[in-house]
């Protein structure tokens, strides 16, 4: 049996301590709501809650969260899987926009998730009713064979 040369080494770039990423993060409009949602309608594990997060005081929430001195916070981290996490975050700030921006504006966003459910949900059932228009703003469709259909 042949012996193989291990892989040559790679030079890394970025965050030399980086390995993976924590998790990812939304602002939402009612973080109840929210919850609710991905707790529900897809299944993650509610870690835990937080809040209000605030400093009337000093300027900790624009040091720490780089946003307005005097906003406060409420916060949820989820779990889907054993790896993928989701931070949600419930503001109130002087100044705050609360319009949703659209998929084509800076700052919009999507989220997608795999499913062995070969026929996605209506769009208009009740869980999805249940929980407003900012949770999908497309009709579902299920993954096609491929490289987006993930394994299994």
């Amino acid at each position: 049996m042949p012996i193989e040369s291990p892989a040559p080494a790679t030079t890394a770039t970025g965050i030399p301590t980086a390995r993976n990423v924590d998790h990812f993060a939304y602002t939402v409009p009612d973080l109840d709501q929210a919850v609710g949602f991905f707790v529900d309608v897809l299944g993650a594990e509610l870690l835990y809650t937080l809040g209000p997060v605030e400093d009337r005081d000093t300027d900790w929430m624009a040091r720490q969260l780089a946003v307005h001195p005097r906003a406060s916070t409420r916060i949820a981290l989820l779990r889907f899987g054993p790896v993928t996490n989701l931070e949600l975050f419930q503001y109130t700030a002087p100044g705050q926009r609360t319009d949703i921006p659209r998929a084509v504006d800076v700052g919009g966003h999507r989220l997608g998730w795999t499913s062995p459910i070969s026929t996605p949900p209506s769009p208009t059932s009740a869980s999805s009713r249940a929980y407003g228009s900012w949770a999908s703003r497309s009709t579902p469709r299920p993954a096609r064979p491929g490289a987006t259909a993930g394994s299994g």
